[in-house]
């Protein structure tokens, strides 16, 4: 209830934008990373993640995936890349993204060194000295505190790298996504809560809730799910078409797919369970950043209530 309380405080939508305005400074460094590695390397890339980094895993996917039509990405988890692919796939370049170094992106980084894949990883923040030594033997740079701000940090440094590689792509498309990314996510971060405050309000106050969302806005609403958790509510997510486990549904989606949204929410309704959603009238290809930005306030809140909030992290 403190945190209902919270959202629409003026002064706390300050404080966030003001944390996350750090939170972006540090994101476009990192993406000069991401942006020198793919205009070294080229195309088509292998993307890999654990756990959080499926959120700016799956930017750089769609990015790469509608952009540039004649370049196919994957995206897998770094077990299946260590082990079903890289053998297959000696030359193709690797961009990793995960919320903290273990055995499984450890292994990854080794084989592809051995197999003579490029490969560069974006990770949180690296406290062992000893596997920070370790790792100076290998492409990879670090920023965050936890997974959730390691995540959006990592997210925003996927969408403005790659804003930057497709600026000429699918003629004012591309021109659009950069203008975008030129302004950043934290100027508009408060009219962004105010926009979209009532319906933060009703999933801030479920105790369950089952999540839906179209396929390209599936890495937000997982984002979106994890956070919740973190609030004590039973957040589900599930994919289109299946039965809802909760008697409360977020469905969410772009304007660009109106049609199918209409499609879910009909076959959902006729069981009488509360359905609402959350649309994003944008490009889908930065949709997903406007709805992690909505999840972090909620767990910047959080953060505030049990005593502050830390600073961005680096290697």
């Amino acid at each position: 209830m403190q945190l209902l309380q919270m959202l629409r405080d003026s002064v706390n939508v300050e404080l966030y934008t003001r944390h996350l305005s750090r939170l972006e400074a540090k994101a476009r460094e990192l993406s000069g990373t991401i942006k020198s590695f793919v205009s070294e390397n080229g195309l088509p890339l292998i993307i890999t993640y654990s756990s959080t980094g499926f959120l700016p895993a799956s930017l750089t996917y769609w990015f790469t995936l509608v952009m540039f039509e004649d370049k196919y990405p994957i995206r897998a988890d770094f077990p299946t890349v260590t082990y079903q692919l890289l053998v297959y796939r000696p030359q193709d370049p690797i961009v990793g993204y995960a919320p903290s170094v273990t055995a499984s992106v450890i292994n990854a980084l080794r084989t592809a060194t051995l197999l003579g894949n490029k490969m560069v990883v974006l990770t949180g923040e690296i406290q062992d000295p000893r596997l920070d030594q370790l790792l100076r033997n290998y492409r990879v740079v670090s920023a965050g505190s936890n997974v959730f701000e390691t995540a959006l940090i990592q997210a925003m440094s996927s969408f403005h790298a790659m804003a930057d590689l497709s600026r000429d792509k699918l003629s004012r498309r591309g021109a659009r996504l950069l203008e975008h990314s030129v302004e950043g996510f934290a100027p508009v971060a408060k009219d962004l809560v105010e926009k979209y405050v009532e319906i933060v309000e009703w999933i801030a106050s479920r105790k369950k809730l089952s999540i839906i969302s179209t396929e390209i806005m599936e890495c937000g609403a997982q984002y979106t799910g994890e956070v919740l958790s973190t609030l004590g509510i039973e957040a589900v997510n599930q994919r289109p078409g299946s039965r809802p486990l909760h008697d409360a549904v977020l469905l969410i989606s772009t304007t660009v797919e109106d049609l199918y949204l209409r499609e879910l929410e009909s076959d959902i309704k006729k069981t009488g369970i509360d359905v609402r959603e959350l649309v994003f009238n944008t490009d889908p290809l930065e949709a997903n950043v406007y709805l992690s930005l909505l999840a972090y306030y909620l767990y910047f809140l959080k953060k505030m209530l049990s005593g502050g909030v830390s600073e961005p992290a680096s290697r």
